[in-house]
């Protein structure tokens, strides 16, 4: 990947499984410096919306460290709710690129294994079973998202 950007072509070409995704080291290493940011912003109790803290009109509710796995977790089970029959392995394909770009940005504070499970995954055409129906949110792809979260994570198809 350059520069955290790929071509509509190039995002086609992996869907299709016809071109590999990569990250640079410059990528892996702002990867790496963003989730160190985060881990030590735990670490210091700062407040982090969905963190440390609640979502929506619990962002203000302190979350404390040892429960944000849980928290995260919980969210994503809340998320799961899609129905239908499974996106093609096309778009699952190109949901995970564009996640992975996204997070190779170093940006989000995502653990770096996360990003490399993504590349992973890719290279070895191991594709989740993603719904095709059911959303919240206005961007629509938190529950697709969810889906794929609860695959990397080994609790999903």
């Amino acid at each position: 990947m350059h520069d955290g950007r790929l071509t509509l072509d190039e995002i086609e070409a992996i869907a299709l499984g016809n071109l590999a995704l990569t990250l640079s080291e410059s990528d892996r290493r702002a990867v790496e410096k963003a989730h160190e940011f985060l881990c030590g912003a735990i670490e210091r109790r700062q407040l982090i919306y969905g963190v440390t803290t609640g979502y929506g009109p619990l962002a203000t509710t302190y979350v404390d460290p040892t429960q944000s796995a849980l928290l995260q977790k919980n969210l994503v089970y809340h998320l799961c709710s899609g129905v239908g029959e499974p996106l093609s392995r096309p778009h699952v394909r190109a949901m995970m690129a564009a996640r992975a770009i996204s997070l190779g940005r170093g940006h989000s504070g995502a653990n770096p294994a996360l990003v490399e499970r993504l590349l992973a995954w890719l290279k070895a055409d191991l594709i989740p079973e993603v719904p095709s129906r059911g959303t919240v949110g206005a961007s629509g792809d938190l529950t697709p998202l969810a889906h794929l979260a609860r695959a990397l994570s080994g609790e999903e198809e």
